[in-house]
């Protein structure tokens, strides 16, 4: 099955009003992927250094095709530096359907809210007792661990939270917090997680804690499970079917929402698939999580964003510091690159350049600023 690109996806990739210096004469298909290689890696290196992702917020989106994203990944490879920081501080998503790269440094209002929702769920499922503690007790979190398709035609992603069962080869459920710019994205992120584990991805969770305007205290959860349905000839199709749609746990006022359906439920027995039972009984047990709790976790994952941008959190004292000067330990050769390899890639970037390829079409990002 493949994915289809929405209008509002292929704009949001190529929108017209990124074109800048577009060269008369289009580039060879070669060298504009090459530039957006380049173009990607060199917004990593300022991302690393403090510079976010080209803008204020950590989020881009490119045009990339496969071929092109195995080439970024070895050239990534290459420089050790690097790839640890895209591995520990980014979080990849690739879409082959429509050969869309993004590019996510979440916020610290994110991190602090999911680590809180993932201890909330560990601490639920060491509480389970009887028949189904056993089953329990071997369900972990994944944290963000780069989950890969079999099938080529389904991507590769970089979840914000995830839980395994020790047994089992794909994480059952699967957790996103999204914001305005990933928002859009969870439909196809659902698509590719469940359909391309053949449905061993059994709940996709989507949690919204960033709305705009008069609704910017708002926050939704939505829930997408596998499925299967008949087609027009009559034959079964997997699909990823959204069973909740942007519930409000939080309102606009900033207070739990009471209204039925604002807990969020997910049943023990999707974290992992059917086959793990066998001899078993099937857990009946959920794990739930209510509106007033989620409330609480993002009140404090926005407080201590707020603090820390405000500059406002406790630090050492001037005076109890016992130093002078700082020395920061020299790099040594392994950590430098190649020269051969350093050359190599200056070559690649002043062939691009020269080409006058300094079009920003495969390049799109909110200007919304985020911690």
């Amino acid at each position: 099955m493949t994915m289809p690109a929405s209008p509002d996806l292929q704009a949001h990739v190529t929108p017209t009003a990124s074109f800048t210096a577009c060269p008369l004469t289009p580039p060879a298909t070669d060298d504009k992927h090459c530039s957006t290689v380049l173009r990607i890696i060199d917004d990593i290196k300022k991302a690393k250094t403090g510079a976010g992702l080209r803008v204020a917020a950590p989020w881009a989106a490119y045009s990339l095709d496969a071929e092109s994203y195995q080439d970024l990944l070895q050239r990534l490879d290459r420089d050790e530096s690097l790839a640890g920081f895209a591995e520990h501080n980014l979080r990849f998503d690739y879409f082959p359907s429509t050969s869309r790269l993004v590019l996510r440094m979440p916020s610290t209002v994110h991190e602090c809210f999911i680590a809180q929702l993932v201890e909330e769920i560990q601490n639920q499922l060491k509480a389970i007792s009887g028949t189904s503690a056993e089953f329990a007790k071997d369900i972990s979190s994944g944290a963000s661990s780069r989950i890969k398709s079999a099938d080529p035609e389904y991507g590769t992603h970089d979840p914000d939270a995830q839980f395994q069962h020790s047994r089992a080869q794909y994480p059952g459920v699967v957790i996103e917090v999204s914001y305005s710019q990933k928002r859009r994205d969870l439909p196809h992120l659902a698509d590719d997680y469940i359909l391309g584990s053949d449905s061993n991805i059994q709940v996709v969770v989507g949690v919204d804690i960033e709305y705009g305007g008069d609704k910017a205290r708002m926050a939704t959860f939505s829930m997408w499970e596998d499925d299967v349905e008949l087609d027009e000839d009559g034959e079964n199709v997997l699909v990823a079917k959204q069973t909740i749609d942007n519930q409000v746990f939080r309102n606009s006022n900033g207070e739990a929402a009471s209204s039925p359906g604002s807990d969020l439920q997910i049943r023990l027995r999707d974290f992992a698939p059917d086959d793990i039972f066998d001899g078993m009984d099937i857990p009946q047990e959920n794990i739930t999580i209510s509106a007033e709790k989620m409330c609480t976790f993002l009140e404090a994952a926005e407080k201590k964003a707020a603090m820390i941008r405000q500059k406002t959190g406790v630090v050492k004292s001037a005076t109890v510091k016992p130093w002078v000067k700082k020395r920061r330990r020299e790099i040594t050769p392994a950590e430098e690159l190649h020269p051969r390899d350093e050359k190599r890639y200056k070559a690649e970037e002043d062939k691009v350049w020269s080409q006058g390829i300094k079009d920003d079409s495969s390049f799109s990002s909110s200007t919304t600023p985020e911690i």
